[in-house]
Parts: C-alpha cells; sequence; structure tokens
C-alpha cells in the first residue's frame, strides 16, 4: 500500500506538477538510489539503518516531452533524447523540498535528497531548536541551488 501527497500536484493552475508517494522499497533500490558511495563503512553504517528508513519518491506528471528510439545502425540499442523542461524541473524541486519538510516534520534525524551535490541532512538533538530549524533551512538552500538537472542525481521516466 502507498500513501500520496498531491498538494502540488496543480502547479500554477495547470494541473501539471508532481505527487509525493511513499511506497515499499527493498534493500537494493534504497542502497542504489538513497545511500551515496562514501566507503565500504559508510555504506555499511547506513544499510544498517535500513530498518529505520523508508523513501518518499517525487512523481511528476511533466509538461516537457521526450521521445525513445532504437539507434538505427544499432537495432538492439535505445536512443533517449530528452531533456527535462524547466517547469518540470522546477516542480520536482518543489516536491524534493516538501518531501524533506514532511520527513523532518516526522522526526526524521537523517535526510538523503539524491541529489549528489547536496550531503544528506543529519539532525543533531543538542542543538536549541532555533539553530537546527536554521541548520535545515540552510540545507534546503542548498537543494534550491542545486536544482533537478538530468545526470545529477536520480531520474527516472516510468508509465510512458
Amino acid at each position: 500500500m502507498t500513501l500520496i501527497s498531491c498538494e502540488l500536484e496543480n502547479r500554477q493552475g495547470t494541473h501539471y506538477g508532481c505527487k509525493l508517494e511513499v511506497f515499499a522499497s527493498n534493500p537494493g533500490f534504497y542502497a542504489a538510489l538513497f545511500v551515496p558511495w562514501r566507503s565500504s563503512a559508510s555504506h555499511k553504517a547506513h544499510m544498517a539503518r535500513y530498518a529505520q528508513s523508508f523513501t518518499i519518491v517525487v512523481l511528476a506528471r511533466d509538461k516537457g516531452a521526450g521521445r525513445v528510439s532504437l539507434d538505427p545502425d544499432d537495432g538492439d540499442q535505445p536512443l533517449v533524447d530528452y531533456a527535462v523542461h524547466p517547469f518540470d524541473a522546477d516542480s520536482l524541486r518543489d516536491g524534493i523540498l516538501l518531501a524533506c519538510r514532511t520527513l523532518r516534520a516526522a522526526g526524521a534525524i537523517e535526510i538523503a535528497s539524491t541529489l549528489p551535490a547536496v550531503p544528506h541532512f543529519v539532525a543533531d538533538a543538542r542543538q536549541a531548536p532555533d539553530h537546527a530549524a536554521r541548520r535545515f533551512e540552510k540545507w534546503l538552500a542548498q537543494i534550491r541551488a542545486a536544482g533537478v538537472k538530468p545526470g545529477h542525481g536520480v531520474l527516472g521516466s516510468a508509465h510512458q
């Protein structure tokens, strides 16, 4: 069973936007998408906490378009012609920000954005609440600055 938030699905009144979906993931999916490779020790530490984690996926109804075709020179190889439309990139970014805020409000102590330029946010229970909130907002600013770009994070296509 999944849970879905439709809060951002009607961006700027266009009926294009994103939804947040919580779904059951498996260790392989989690390791591939949410555990950045730093070292074997770091990977092991992240995976040891897998049982206390869950994933929120940002799904967008994209305004842009693309296509997949077969390479005329090698019919077994797909050719992907797809660029993320700026509207869709902004929609996905806003979805990532909402997902991170949702996780933080739920008490998450570590949050991954899947953007390689942005390190995981790790809460520090010793910090005063106002300092912790400022530090979290600075981290969200890193997500805004990084944005959503092909080749710079986890981006996929489904139900095409």
